[in-house]
């Protein structure tokens, strides 16, 4: 776990999530699909069947895409002049 680098805090919310939601007695299955979910945000190319992590990974591109008034925060590597995905008006 290498938070602060390429896909490290990804992989370092996956195991949080693990370690937490394991204490609290989440069923397994359920704990490493959290996790699973977690670590698609590191990518973004979940399976075309995979409808929870395409759900996830919308909303993750969604939320760096909105306009800093939409969020209160201005994501700088993902600013305007850095955007390499169209964004849908209207």
């Amino acid at each position: 776990m290498n938070p602060g680098t390429p896909n490290g805090d990804e992989q370092a919310s996956a195991e949080l999530a693990e370690h937490r939601l394991a204490a609290a007695g989440l069923p397994r299955a359920e704990v490493h699909e959290v996790a699973r979910l977690v670590l698609i945000t590191a990518h973004h190319s979940p399976a075309s069947a995979d409808l929870a992590g395409t759900r996830v990974s919308d909303a993750d591109l969604a939320i760096l895409a909105a306009e800093p008034a939409a969020t209160g925060h201005q994501w700088p590597l993902y600013g305007p002049s850095r955007r390499i995905w169209p964004i849908a008006t209207g």
